[in-house]
C-alpha cells in the first residue's frame, strides 16, 4: 500500500505520517529524504521509483 500526503505547511502531514508508521508499522519518506536519495534528479527520482 502506498499512501500519499500532500499539504500546506505545518498542516499535520508529518504528525499524520508518524501516526500510520506507528500503527501499521509503515516506512515514512519526507521530501527531504527524498532529495538526500543521490546526488542528480534522476537518480533520486530513480531509486524513489524502486522502493515504491
Amino acid at each position: 500500500m502506498l499512501i500519499g500526503l500532500i499539504g500546506e505547511n505545518c498542516s499535520g502531514k508529518s504528525t499524520l505520517a508518524n501516526n500510520i508508521k506507528k500503527h501499521f508499522g509503515a516506512e515514512v519518506i519526507t521530501g527531504k529524504d527524498y532529495l538526500r536519495m543521490a546526488k542528480t534528479e534522476q537518480e533520486a527520482v530513480r531509486l524513489f521509483k524502486e522502493r515504491i
